[in-house]
């Protein structure tokens, strides 16, 4: 049997830490280390390493829980820089500032990355209380 075309390209350790990444952007206040360890299924020890370089790096911080970590502010500046080089948002940003002015009500645009859509423009209206909670990213 060759298990080697059943495992993925590239670092282990890499995938994994991405793994963490994405399992804390559901905690914005944080997650303890034994339940990020048990939501990733891998070992304590190896979920610490993980974080300890995540940290060093500057993605990673301590929550204000005990024991519990969360993704620091590095991931906004991140992600700007990569919506920023979606020309498609410059072409349509005038187009969705008007409809949001015609209409007065939200405009959201989103993208489809995958087989998932990611909201990477938002417009709110300048008047009015309706307010919508979709966030940017999500």
């Amino acid at each position: 049997k060759d298990d080697k075309k059943d495992k993925p390209l590239g670092s282990q350790s890499l995938f994994r830490g991405l793994q963490l990444i994405e399992i804390l952007s559901n905690f914005p206040n944080g997650c303890p280390l034994a339940h990020l360890s048990e939501l990733a299924g891998m070992n304590k020890s190896t979920v610490h390493r993980l974080l300890q370089g995540l940290h060093t790096s500057g993605y990673v911080t301590q929550a204000p829980s005990p024991g519990s970590y969360r993704l620091t502010t590095k991931f906004i500046s991140i992600g700007q820089k990569a919506l920023s080089s979606l020309n498609i948002i410059h072409v349509a940003a005038p187009h969705l500032e008007q409809l949001n002015l015609e209409v007065g009500e939200t405009v959201n645009f989103s993208s489809r990355e995958d087989d998932h859509v990611i909201l990477i423009y938002k417009l709110e209206p300048t008047t009015g209380m309706m307010r919508t909670r979709a966030y940017i990213g999500q």
